[in-house]
């Protein structure tokens, strides 16, 4: 067993957490003999009365059985957690530095399946894309290479993965896809709905007297990429409005030049200069190249207003300026996603695809007041 770092937590307590997952991680045989109380003291250099406690807290779990005058056995329920792995394209996509401001949503997303996963006694395995197609068929062949019980994939949805997800399919292994699916899917998926999520966010935008609405997107051609273009179409068609031809100015992964896509944005917003317009962006990520540019061009914030899918970090967006932001439902996608990946490991045939409803929020614009805005222009002291 492995040393024990006591932090917070009671000595008793952290003991039983140390020894339940030695237990699990299947370093003892149903059967075997537990470490005596003496030995256990000897190892962890605290008391008597601190192992008995933790003991009995295992046998309380039902993972240790007390035999009188023979010791403490390992029971049959202290079994190896079965391992559902976790396929996705990258944790972050901005640089390291950026990464307390990030609006990527696979950081909470990991961390909620996870959390889930070890309330139903699962272990987490995470492989990485780093957005490279080919990452993804190695990852998804390697799942079915180690024989895992369980799978989550946040999909590319590239073509080129199709003959890996049949592969999956014939190995019998349960998996869900996550977020993205292919089309007309027959299998297991959780998604939000980013259809309804950026109509209602490009609804908001028109309500606000926002009526030239540009839709900028990505260069891929995933389910969430399409639905919310769709989104945002039928918005504008349902109130009589002209709609523009969705930008694909951000590539993803091999596919992204930034410098290029810094030159588009710029032109963009210069186009529009003079204008009363709204920006749909198809996610809140992209403010971080959009806004400078915004700024660069001199825009009154009076004449811009911005809609996008996901939170925005505090900072990104100044208070002067329409904010709607229509947001997934993480928490609930990503227990949802782990139920039913247990669930077909317990053997449940029944077919479950999931579209949980964005929850849309609107922060209307606030004045900026005069001293501020002097002290920006250093024209006052605010000392």
């Amino acid at each position: 067993m492995d040393d024990v770092t006591f932090n917070n937590l009671a000595k008793h307590e952290a003991l039983q957490e140390a020894f339940r997952n030695a237990l699990l991680r299947g370093e003892f045989a149903p059967g075997q003999r537990f470490p005596s109380q003496s030995e256990l003291c000897a190892k962890y250099s605290v008391a008597i009365n601190t192992v008995r406690e933790a003991i009995s807290g295992l046998v309380s779990e039902g993972l240790l059985l007390r035999i009188h005058g023979k010791g403490t056995f390992v029971t049959d329920n202290a079994k190896r957690h079965p391992v559902i792995c976790i396929v996705l394209d990258r944790l972050i996509s901005y640089p390291a530095e950026n990464f307390r401001k990030n609006t990527d949503v696979n950081v909470p997303l990991v961390h909620f399946m996870r959390d889930e996963a070890v309330k139903n006694h699962a272990d987490v395995f995470l492989c990485m894309n780093n957005e490279v197609q080919d990452y993804e068929r190695r990852n998804i062949r390697s799942v079915i290479d180690r024989k895992l019980d369980g799978v989550v994939i946040l999909y590319s949805g590239d073509e080129r993965t199709l003959d890996c997800l049949q592969d999956l399919r014939d190995s019998d292994i349960p998996f869900v896809l996550l977020e993205r699916h292919a089309a007309d899917s027959k299998d297991d998926y959780v998604v939000s709905d980013n259809y309804s999520g950026s109509r209602k966010a490009v609804e908001s935008l028109i309500d606000h007297g926002f009526e030239k609405i540009v839709h900028v997107t990505y260069r891929i051609t995933a389910n969430t990429v399409t639905e919310r273009e769709t989104g945002y179409r039928d918005a504008l068609v349902g109130r009589g409005l002209p709609f523009q031809e969705s930008l694909p100015l951000f590539g993803i992964g091999a596919d992204s030049d930034p410098e290029a896509t810094t030159i588009m944005i710029s032109e963009l917003i210069r186009s529009h200069k003079g204008e009363k317009f709204g920006l749909f962006l198809c996610h809140s990520g992209m403010l971080h190249d959009v806004w400078p540019q915004v700024e660069a061009a001199g825009i009154a914030h009076e004449d811009i207003a911005i809609a996008c899918i996901d939170d925005v970090p505090p900072g990104w967006l100044p208070d002067d300026v329409l904010l709607v932001k229509s947001i997934a439902p993480l928490e609930d996608m990503a227990r949802a996603t782990i139920q039913t990946v247990i669930e077909r490991m317990g053997g449940c045939q029944e077919p479950r695809q999931l579209r949980l409803a964005h929850k849309v929020e609107v922060l209307e614009p606030e004045p900026v007041r005069m001293p501020d805005l002097l002290s920006e222009q250093g024209l006052v002291s605010t000392v």
